[in-house]
């Protein structure tokens, strides 16, 4: 409804009606700067996200974009118990659908930025898991090789056995040492 709005807001009518993402694409995305939208994939690997992660990952101070993303429109919010920032699920499924369009070495970039971010914070299970989505299998072993301990592999088993599956031989037999861990 409140995209509906925003659409009869805009044109003055609603002569044909537009599904959600054409509504999403219209009304939200389309007229976003580029600075907003490029924040808007550097942030996707993240449901939630703070201000410090969203200056890391987009490599700039995001005050700016972050508050005219809030203010724009109701799909980008500011959770102040989480002191997080959340994208509607709507938003993010449709934001889901452009960055799959992306070259995948951009999308393997804005994956291996934000494993960075959870190594720096020796949050080693969520690197691991973003390293893969990279396909940085070489990364992710490496990770796995570091301090993981057996709680965490056996917690996730069904990661682990995926990761192992998809990942190339010749990484596996350089990181021989992560399926001991």
């Amino acid at each position: 409804l409140y995209l509906y709005l925003l659409r009869y807001i805009q044109h003055g009518g609603i002569s044909q009606p537009a599904g959600v993402d054409t509504l999403l694409e219209n009304e939200i995305y389309a007229p976003l700067p580029q600075e907003c939208k490029d924040l808007l994939f550097a942030l996707h690997p993240l449901e939630r996200f703070t201000l410090a992660q969203a200056d890391f990952l987009y490599g700039a101070d995001t005050r700016k974009l972050l508050a005219e993303l809030c203010r724009k429109n109701s799909f980008i919010t500011f959770e102040h118990a989480g002191q997080a920032f959340a994208v509607h699920s709507l938003f993010r499924q449709y934001l889901a659908g452009m960055f799959a369009e992306l070259p995948e070495d951009r999308k393997a970039d804005i994956y291996t930025k934000c494993g960075d971010w959870f190594l720096a914070r020796n949050e080693m299970a969520a690197a691991m898991e973003i390293y893969y989505a990279a396909g940085d299998f070489e990364q992710a072993l490496t990770v796995l090789e570091g301090d993981m301990n057996r709680n965490l592999v056996t917690e996730n088993a069904a990661f682990f056995t995926k990761m192992f599956k998809a990942c190339p031989e010749d990484v596996l037999e350089r990181h021989i040492g992560a399926a001991f861990k």
